[in-house]
Order: C-alpha cells, then structure tokens, then sequence
C-alpha cells in the first residue's frame, strides 16, 4: 500500500496564527468554520475548523509530510 504524502508548497506556517508548523508535529489541510480551506496548526485547527474526513479535512506528519487521517 503506497502512503499518501504532502505533495503541495511546504506550508512553513499556520494560515491563522502564523505559527511554525514544523515546530508542531503535525499540520492540518482543512476547511475552516467560515469557508476556505486553508493550512493549520493543531490549535487554530481546533478553534477554526470542524473535523476530519472528506469535505472536511487532512491530517499531515509535519516531519515526514505523510498523510495521517483523512
């Protein structure tokens, strides 16, 4: 089974707070509670957006870039 990777811009930081989003151990490729999709760290993630899953979101391996959830 291949592993589905990050194949887009390095997302340096978190679209909301600007936040390193190497530093955090895993980013999020979701679709924010006003609208756009955007890149976030684990926190804004959890003020910002409403899940996991399609439609909704992706979970992403900061270090490896290796999808998680979603």
């Amino acid at each position: 089974m291949t592993k589905k990777m990050w194949h887009g811009t390095w997302p340096a930081k978190c679209d909301i707070c600007g936040r390193d989003l190497a530093e955090t151990g895993r980013f999020y490729d979701a679709k924010s509670l006003r609208g756009p999709w955007g890149l976030f760290c684990p926190i804004c993630f959890i003020r910002h957006c409403f899940g996991i899953g399609t439609g909704r979101g992706q979970v992403y391996d900061s270090a490896t870039r290796v999808k998680i959830a979603g």
